[in-house]
């Protein structure tokens, strides 16, 4: 029994040693499932701060475009639909700081809603109409129409039965001479008659005029637009016939552009730009 008691004992040394270092084991297992658990916390942070960082780049990329299309190209359309962009994007962030950025977007936005917006598609369309029929607009300087011979006052008086057969003959002579000639008084200077080529010459200044118009519309620039508008109408006043109903109808055409405000007062957008600027260089919580 003696031997059996000593045996167990040794066993239960045995089984002692065994659970401490077990139990240290278990002790280093826990401290490295500590770490572990602290390192996956860090490199969730880190995913989840440049996932942030590369939104904020992109909004701040949208918001810069939106200021160099207001100011630059003065399309307010792009310039609005990039702050739509941007705001959609911090949308999805649901950052509490982001808060002021938006609502500076918002401020913006209305600010866009306000300029006045020409439809430069129908007005180019319209330049490009009154090129077109340039060739056929009526020039001021054309050759008369053919009138009618008038019988003087003393053929007037005279009569078949007055008159002889000689003088009834040179009377028929002198009458057919006035149906191919005729001469009149007129106060009023006569122009004089272009050749074709000049013809030519004036409809090309006409069209080189609105080309002109057509350019600046494109550029977007007001003031050369109004003033190839005001030279194609002053061609037409001097060169073409304004009784004319296509060339009045062009000059109301005109006219109806020149009031179009190509180049109205823009507003400042980079209220909001400059609010994630300070967001993107803020320090966050941990970081010097």
């Amino acid at each position: 029994l003696q031997r059996r008691v000593e045996r167990l004992s040794r066993d239960k040394d045995d089984i002692q040693q065994t659970a401490r270092r077990n139990n240290a084991e278990i002790g280093l297992l826990r401290e490295r499932q500590d770490e572990v658990a602290d390192a996956m916390s860090r490199l969730t942070d880190s995913v989840s701060g440049g996932r942030i960082d590369l939104q904020l780049a992109a909004v701040e990329q949208l918001l810069v475009n939106a200021n160099e299309r207001l100011l630059v190209a003065r399309d307010v359309q792009s310039a609005d639909r990039a702050l739509e962009l941007a705001d959609r994007r911090l949308s999805r962030l649901a950052e509490p700081r982001l808060f002021a950025v938006r609502e500076a977007i918002a401020e913006d936005r209305a600010r866009l809603s306000e300029v006045p917006v020409a439809d430069h598609t129908a007005l180019a369309l319209t330049v490009s109409t009154l090129i077109s029929r340039a060739d056929r607009l009526a020039l001021s300087a054309r050759v008369p129409d053919r009138h009618a011979a008038v019988p003087s006052e003393a053929d007037e008086a005279a009569s078949d039965d007055e008159v002889g057969g000689l003088r009834r003959l040179l009377r028929a002579t002198r009458l057919a001479l006035d149906s191919v000639f005729t001469v009149r008084r007129s106060d009023v200077a006569v122009q004089p008659l272009l050749a074709p080529e000049q013809a030519s010459l004036v409809r090309t200044v006409l069209m080189l005029r609105l080309e002109s118009a057509r350019a600046a519309l494109l550029a977007r620039d007001g003031t050369a637009f109004r003033e190839a508008l005001d030279a194609a109408d002053e061609w037409l006043l001097a060169q073409f016939d304004v009784d004319d109903a296509a060339v009045a109808g062009a000059r109301r055409e005109i006219a109806r552009m020149q009031r179009s405000d190509l180049s109205p007062a823009l507003p400042d957008i980079s209220t909001s730009l400059g609010l994630l600027r300070g967001v993107i260089d803020a320090p966050r919580d941990g970081q010097p």
